[in-house]
């Protein structure tokens, strides 16, 4: 009995290796980023709908176009899906390009910037632009690396 015991708090370490709690996910990674622009989505509001994730750099042409283009059609989901757009930090030239296109135009929604690498257990990816759909459980339900449309994004929403 102690061994399995064992086991199980050695297998807990394994799959939470820094301790946080597994309740939190994919919700609290992206609540432990830092916001740079709005505030931060309620737990209700995360629990209410779904919410896309987009991860991207200011280096990255096709993220621009693609943050821009969610932006125009933004009326048009907003009501059906939480959006929330994380900066790979890190992985930018300097974080005054990332300020500029923030100040660059008005954006309508959350902006995060991921300087620590919070989010990629959660939302793993190889190659960027990278949507992610979560669901109301913060479980992770659709992916897609490349350029998102309209019509790909109310086919994920379809279920909900």
């Amino acid at each position: 009995m102690f061994v399995v015991a064992g086991f199980l708090l050695f297998q807990q370490n394994i799959e939470d290796p820094e301790g946080t709690e597994r309740a939190e996910g994919s919700i609290g990674a992206l609540k432990a980023t830092e916001v740079i622009n709005g505030e931060m989505i309620s737990e209700e509001k995360f629990a209410s709908r779904p919410t896309l994730v987009v991860k991207w750099t200011t280096w990255c042409g096709a993220c621009i176009n693609g943050l821009f283009y969610l932006k125009e059609n933004y009326e048009k989901f907003q009501e059906r899906v939480n959006l929330v757009a994380v900066n790979i930090t890190r992985s930018e030239r300097n974080f005054n390009d990332v300020t500029n296109l923030l100040e660059s135009t008005d954006w309508p929604f959350l902006m995060l910037a991921d300087r620590d690498d919070k989010t990629s257990q959660y939302f793993p990816t190889r190659r960027i632009p990278a949507y992610f759909l979560i669901d109301t459980d913060g479980e992770l339900v659709q992916r897609l690396e490349g350029l998102m449309n309209l019509e790909i994004l109310d086919n994920w929403l379809s279920g909900f």
